[in-house]
C-alpha cells in the first residue's frame, strides 16, 4: 500500500478562506414581457415586483454530493451522506442557512474526501493530462490545467488572483511533501493534484453559495450577474452546478444581456431536467423523495415511480396548477394496481392510465403511507400536513397552557368514541383549538378512507367500526375524498400556496405572504386571465424571469 500524502484539512480551509470567499406552448409564448400580445394586467403585476434578498447558504448534503458528481463525471451514491449531520428542513425542504462555515459539516466532507479524491484522478473529465517525467511536476506544465477549470466550474465564475495563487501553492505544498516519501513522478504528481483538488472540494467558495455585493460597502438593489443567474437556475432545475450550455451562456453573457437567452434556457431546463426537478422540488414538497433510494422492484419504488412521474407530465404538458392533486391519469404497474385494488391488466413496467381515483398527490401510495404511522392513520396529523403543504397554514406547536388543556380534552373522551367524535371534542375544547381545526379536521377526515398504506377503506381494521369521511370545508360539505379534493384544487389558497412553494425552493427563503412586496409575487405568479389558474411550468417562467429572482436586494436605498 503506497504512501499518501494527507489532504492537510485545517490548511485547507484556511488557504480557501483567505483566497476570497424548442418552441414554448402558446401560454406562455404570450406571456413574454415586452411581447405585443403581453396581458396587460400581467404586465402591471410583473412591474409592480422588487429585488429579492440576496442569497447566502450553504449547500445541502444533496447537492454537494450532486456538485461533485458533476465535478468529476461520475454519479456518486447517496450512501455516502448517511454518516453526515442531516440538512435541516424547512416547510418541507432543504434549508441550509449559512453558519459561518460549521465544524461538523465540515468534519462530514472531510472523511468522505478522500474517497471522492480516489474516483477524481482516474476520472477522465478530471485527468486531462499526465505526467511521467519529473520536469512535468511544475504546476504550469500540467497540473494548472486541471485544477483551475476544475475550481472554476466547483466556484461558479472566474478565480481571481488570489484564489489561483492559493491553489498553485496547494499543488506545490503537495508535490513536496509527496517527495520526501515517493520519486516515482506520477505518484508525486497525483499526490500534488489531491491537495488542490482537495481545497477547491472543502473550500467555502464551493460549500457556501453566497450573493454578495459588488463592494463592501454597496447597499441597494442589483441585477445579478450572469454566473450568478446560472448558478440560482442550475441549483433550481439541477440541484447542482450549470452543465455545458447553460455555462456558456454565462461566460458569454447572454444569459443577462438577452432576454430570449435566459427564455430559452428556462425552456431546455424543464424540457430536458424535468426528472430531477420534480424529484427534488416535488419529492421534498410532498415528501416523496424519502422513497428514492428504495429497492427496485419494492412496492416504495413503484410508489416513488408513480408519484415523480404524474408530476413530471404535469409540468412537461403545461397542465394547470390544479393538476397536481387532479391529473386524470396515475402510472400504474401489476403490483401497484392490485395494491390500490384497481381492476385490469397491466404490465410489470409503470404504464400511464387514465383514472380519477388515483394520480394526484394526495390519492399517491407515498403520501398517504408517508403521512401515517405503520399501525394507524391520524387525520389530525395528515390534516395538519395538508394544511402546510397545499395551503401554506402553518400551525404552531401549542404552549404549555395549550398542551395542558388538550391532554385533559383527550383523557375525558369516552373511550369508545368514533374518530369523528374525538375530533369534535378538541374542536370545542375552546377558541384556540377552533381555529386551528377548523382546516385540519375536514382535511384529515376527508383522507380517512386511505389506510396507512393509501388503500381505499370502508372500515376500520382493528374495529371493524365504518370510516367516517364527510364533514364540511369552509362552509361547503362533503362526503367523500373526490369532492374534498375539488375543494381544495379550487381554493385560491391552494394556487398561492403553489406559488409560494415555488419561491421558497428556487430562491432560498421564507416568502411572508403579509408583506406587500411577496404578496405581489404571488399574485403575480398566480394571475389568470381567463378564470383558469396558470400552469406550475407558467409559474416557473414568470418567477424566473422576474425582477425577483433576477435581481437582489443588499439593503439599504434602492
Amino acid at each position: 500500500m503506497r504512501w499518501r500524502t494527507p489532504v492537510l484539512l485545517l490548511s485547507t480551509l484556511a488557504v480557501s478562506a483567505a483566497a476570497g470567499c424548442d418552441d414554448v406552448s402558446d401560454s406562455l409564448r404570450n406571456e413574454r414581457p415586452g411581447s405585443g400580445d403581453e396581458d396587460p394586467a400581467l404586465a402591471a403585476l410583473r412591474e409592480a415586483l422588487t429585488a429579492g434578498p440576496a442569497m447566502t447558504r450553504n449547500l445541502s448534503n444533496r447537492e454537494y454530493l450532486n456538485v461533485v458528481s458533476d465535478l468529476i463525471g461520475e454519479r456518486l451514491p447517496l450512501d455516502l451522506q448517511k454518516a453526515w449531520t442531516a440538512t435541516t428542513q424547512f416547510s418541507g425542504f432543504d434549508a441550509v442557512p449559512w453558519t459561518n462555515l460549521d465544524t461538523k459539516a465540515v468534519r462530514d466532507l472531510s472523511e468522505t474526501l478522500e474517497a471522492v479524491l480516489d474516483r477524481a484522478v482516474v476520472s477522465p473529465k478530471v485527468m486531462t493530462c499526465s505526467v511521467d517525467e519529473a520536469a512535468r511536476l511544475p504546476y504550469d506544465a500540467c497540473a494548472k490545467s486541471i485544477v483551475e477549470p476544475f475550481a472554476l466550474r466547483a466556484y461558479g465564475r472566474p478565480l481571481a488572483p488570489a484564489e489561483a495563487e492559493a491553489l498553485a501553492k496547494r499543488y506545490a505544498e503537495g508535490v513536496a511533501l509527496a517527495q520526501s516519501a515517493l520519486t516515482e513522478p506520477n505518484a508525486v504528481f497525483l499526490d500534488g493534484l489531491r491537495a488542490a483538488l482537495g481545497a477547491v472540494l472543502l473550500a467555502p467558495q464551493l460549500v457556501t453559495r453566497i450573493e454578495a455585493p459588488p463592494t463592501p460597502d454597496f447597499t441597494g438593489e442589483r441585477e445579478l450577474d450572469a454566473y450568478e443567474l446560472a448558478s440560482r437556475l442550475s441549483f433550481m432545475f439541477t440541484a447542482s452546478i450549470p452543465d455545458d450550455e447553460l455555462w456558456r451562456r454565462a461566460v458569454d453573457g447572454t444569459l443577462v444581456s438577452q432576454p430570449d437567452a435566459l427564455v430559452a434556457e428556462v425552456e431546455r431546463l424543464i424540457d430536458t431536467r424535468t426528472d430531477v426537478f420534480v424529484q427534488s422540488f416535488m419529492g421534498q414538497w410532498f415528501d416523496f423523495r424519502a422513497y428514492d433510494s428504495t429497492a427496485p422492484g419494492t412496492l416504495e419504488h413503484a410508489m416513488w415511480n408513480e408519484s415523480w412521474r404524474v408530476m413530471a407530465d404535469v409540468l412537461k404538458e403545461d397542465l394547470p396548477v390544479t393538476a397536481i392533486v387532479q391529473p386524470g391519469f396515475t402510472y400504474l404497474n401489476q403490483e401497484l394496481a392490485t395494491h390500490y385494488n384497481v381492476v385490469g391488466e397491466f404490465s410489470r413496467e409503470l404504464t400511464r392510465v387514465a383514472i380519477d381515483e388515483r394520480g394526484g398527490v394526495l390519492q399517491q401510495g407515498s403520501w398517504l403511507s408517508l403521512s401515517a404511522s405503520s399501525l394507524k392513520t391520524s387525520p389530525i396529523h395528515r390534516g395538519r400536513l395538508v394544511q402546510d403543504r397545499l395551503l401554506c397554514k402553518v400551525i404552531p406547536p401549542p404552549d404549555s397552557a395549550l398542551f395542558e388543556q388538550i391532554q385533559k380534552v383527550s383523557e375525558s373522551i369516552p373511550a369508545n368514541a368514533s374518530v369523528k367524535e374525538r375530533l369534535e371534542s378538541h374542536r370545542n375544547a375552546g377558541p384556540a383549538c377552533a381555529g386551528c381545526h377548523e382546516y385540519m379536521d375536514p382535511l384529515g377526515l376527508g383522507l380517512e378512507g386511505f389506510d396507512m398504506r393509501g388503500r381505499l377503506r370502508d372500515a376500520y381494521a382493528d374495529t371493524g367500526r365504518p370510516v367516517e369521511t364527510a364533514s364540511t370545508l369552509l362552509g361547503k360539505p362533503f362526503s367523500r375524498f373526490g369532492e374534498l379534493n375539488t375543494m381544495i384544487a379550487e381554493l385560491p389558497d391552494y394556487h398561492r400556496c403553489a406559488a409560494e412553494k415555488l419561491t421558497v425552493y428556487s430562491t432560498r427563503r421564507v416568502v411572508h405572504a403579509a408583506s406587500k412586496a411577496d404578496a405581489d409575487l404571488l399574485a403575480y405568479l398566480t394571475y389568470s386571465a381567463d378564470g383558469r389558474p396558470p400552469s406550475l411550468r407558467a409559474m416557473i417562467r414568470r418567477l424566473v424571469t422576474s425582477k425577483a429572482f433576477r435581481s437582489v436586494s443588499h439593503g439599504g436605498a434602492g
